[in-house]
């Protein structure tokens, strides 16, 4: 029985940041899987402290070095990496300046990634799409689109993407009914009210072109096209 508490520690310690598969988040710091479809790794070449939480007040244990290590979150001058240390595996905070091969202006680059997804986490709530969008993204927001084409000129690559927006119209029919009564009853018709093309060059939404009754009402909105951290 005295060994119970020893072994609810050691869970604690190796896994210090998940909970039910979930990165446990932190306020103030922006996680790369909302915005990173691949893990980002960088190298920490000396050894250094690993800390549970953002204010790097309890301490997990050491990394070791040199070694490769994925790059879960940052914040300031601030990284949450998961990688080994003598217990084993375990995922928590360090200095940034710990690590080396990070992409040029990292975390400038994360802010602006940040409030990319937050933009297009908002489009895709409301089912929009708009300029910079990628082919996922659109997909998360519209689904699948009735129709696809695509063709390739100076500009490279372009595939189009056609939606149409229908109606439920109440129309009014007569037929008899199993006692051969005349009747009428209301039936609804689906219609056509509007189209939607979206088309891509790289992936990335560069035409919208809407007709009336267009599944996104307004002005055209634009967000910057996905950054590029590897």
């Amino acid at each position: 029985m005295k060994l119970l508490p020893v072994f609810f520690l050691l869970c604690s310690v190796l896994v210090p940041a998940r909970l039910h598969g979930a990165v446990v988040r932190e306020e103030g710091a922006h996680y790369l899987e909302d915005f990173l479809e691949q893990p980002l790794t960088a190298w920490v070449r000396s050894p250094v402290r690993i800390y549970y939480a953002l204010d790097f007040r309890r301490v997990l244990g050491e990394l070791r070095a040199p070694q490769e290590v994925e790059v879960q979150a940052a914040a300031g001058d601030r990284l949450r990496v998961r990688g080994k240390a003598r217990q084993g595996q375990v995922a928590g905070w360090i200095p940034a300046e710990s690590v080396s091969g990070l992409p040029k202006d990292f975390f400038a680059s994360v802010a602006k990634a940040a409030e990319r997804h937050a933009q297009v986490s908002e489009l895709i709530e409301r089912n929009e799409v708009a300029m910079g969008m990628s082919v996922n993204e659109v997909m998360e927001s519209l689904g699948r689109p009735e129709k696809k084409s695509a063709r390739v000129d100076d500009d490279g690559h372009r595939e189009t993407w056609e939606y149409i927006r229908y109606e439920r119209v109440p129309q009014t029919v007569t037929r008899y009914d199993q006692f051969g009564r005349l009747i009428q009853e209301t039936i609804y018709v689906k219609v056509p009210s509007g189209r939607l093309a979206v088309e891509f060059i790289g992936g990335v939404v560069a035409a919208i072109e809407q007709s009336e009754g267009t599944l996104t009402p307004g002005r055209v909105r634009v967000v910057v096209p996905p950054l590029s951290f590897y």
